[in-house]
């Protein structure tokens, strides 16, 4: 009877769905709405009744755009964006910002801020900055053209310039040294996402990972009121820059409270254990997003503290991968990994939720291909649960038989436990490593080990979530 009432209820959702949408047969109504009309060399963006707003011409980048390029670029190089971000501070620019731009501009700005996670929605933030740069330097460009160049063989607009060099050269980099938002090197334009031969319009149809449908649609507008002159660049590029400002130092208050209850949790232990630590770290994992990532940060942050302790890992403690990059395309062999100069000697996977580890095994084979694994020790660290599987151990068989590996499949507590014996080998004592581990992962979070730990994604929702663990 349930799933009958549920069927009912989602036949009764799409149907509404559908009687809300309005379906057009006549080609000369859908033309009498705004639209974007694409040709074999043109683009052409209308707006109601048919009413043409712009054309761009596919092709090289034209005279006119090449020196709208130079102009933007030596302001960057002469450090134009750099002094924005110093202006951006100042405590008198709330007032010109209340004045000058918009309440619903600035609700829609603060809601595609808010939307960075860490999983997404930095690239997006990124481009809406990059964009706002342009505008400002050069008000003639129009910033819905993200790619121009000279290239016979390249996708480009006449009227268009080469975004993605500038992201990577300037806006990016600036961004990272300022603590405002950190991108991977290559920047944004690294997201096929952004990368179609569209212009930024109402109409870009590309899925993008961040604000959802809502914060793009809120992009775009944004974007379209810049270029119909409805908002001032100027103070709509301060407002999202004392924005990041503003996120930046509330993340740097909070890593110093958490620091500080950190050494009171620790004190109010008689005697710490390494179960104690791993208890906390596993609550503050299954407490928060993208626990797969907090997993590798768990897994490093341990023999980062087992390195500092002087205990030998056997080689040198590889920097922390960005998100995602333990894989065949990146050359890596697990999430975390040991070198021996520049060839790894042990390497860890770690896998959350994942206790059947089939593809995993068969991905691991594509790899090891371009790898002399003689000497290499590798396994997988499960949590929360580790389980035994036929199929998987037949792999694991056959991959030692093959190519002399052997895999191994351990729990995160066996892990643990195995590198608290190695440290006691040494005479490190249980409590000492267990402390060192603890301030290595808060630490790490806290982006105070970019060094070791390079994370990228914000880390906001993260340490607040390990400070009310460590509060309770």
């Amino acid at each position: 009877m349930r799933k009958q009432l549920k069927l009912k209820e989602m036949s009764e959702e799409y149907e509404q769905e559908e009687s809300e949408q309005t379906t057009y047969t006549n080609p000369e109504e859908l033309r009498n709405l705004p639209h974007l009309e694409v040709y074999e060399n043109h683009f052409i963006l209308a707006g109601g009744n048919n009413i043409v707003a712009r054309i761009w011409t596919e092709g090289r980048q034209n005279r006119k755009s090449q020196i709208r390029y130079q102009k933007v670029n030596q302001a960057l190089k002469d450090g134009f964006f750099d002094q924005k971000i110093e202006e951006a501070k100042s405590p008198d620019l709330a007032q010109i910002i209340e004045a000058k731009l918009p309440e619903v501009q600035r609700k829609a700005i603060d809601q595609i801020i808010g939307s960075v996670t860490s999983e997404m929605g930095r690239a997006l933030v990124d481009i809406f900055v990059l964009q706002l740069v342009v505008k400002v330097i050069c008000p003639e460009q129009d910033v819905r053209l993200h790619k121009g160049n000279n290239n016979r063989s390249a996708f480009s607009w006449e009227e268009g310039i080469s975004m993605r060099s500038i992201d990577k050269s300037y806006i990016g980099p600036s961004l990272r040294r300022h603590d405002l938002l950190r991108m991977n090197k290559d920047g944004a334009f690294m997201s096929r996402s952004f990368a179609e031969n569209y212009p930024y319009t109402q109409f870009y149809k590309a899925e993008i990972r961040g604000a959802k449908q809502q914060g793009k649609q809120r992009w775009l507008q944004i974007i379209d009121d810049l270029e119909n002159g409805k908002i001032d660049p100027n103070t709509t590029l301060l407002y999202v820059l004392r924005l990041l400002w503003k996120y930046s130092e509330a993340l740097k208050s909070l890593v110093q409270k958490t620091l500080v209850s950190l050494e009171t949790w620790i004190d109010g232990k008689e005697h710490l254990s390494i179960d104690n630590v791993a208890e906390l770290i596993k609550r503050h994992i299954e407490k928060s997003e993208t626990r797969a990532r907090l997993l590798e940060v768990a897994i490093h942050s341990l023999l980062q503290a087992s390195q500092e302790l002087k205990v030998d890992i056997g080689g040198d403690l590889k920097p922390l991968m960005p998100m995602r990059t333990a894989n065949l395309k990146h050359g890596n062999l697990g999430d975390v990994e040991v070198l021996s100069g520049s060839l790894p000697i042990e390497a860890w996977d770690a896998k959350y939720d994942q206790p059947y580890l089939s593809d995993a095994l068969e991905e691991l084979v594509e790899k090891i291909q371009s790898f002399d694994v003689t000497e290499l020790r590798f396994g997988y660290i499960l949590f929360p649960n580790k389980k035994a599987y036929s199929e998987v151990d037949r792999k694991i068989e056959d991959i030692d038989e093959q190519y002399g590996l052997k895999v191994q499949v351990l729990s995160f507590d066996e892990w643990v436990h195995e590198r608290l014996a190695r440290s006691q080998e040494v005479g490190v004592s249980e409590e000492v490593l267990a402390k060192a581990w603890l301030r290595a992962y808060t630490e790490s979070l806290g982006q105070k080990r970019r060094e070791q730990a390079p994370i990228d994604e914000p880390t906001f929702d993260w340490v607040a979530s390990l400070l009310s663990i460590l509060a309770q």
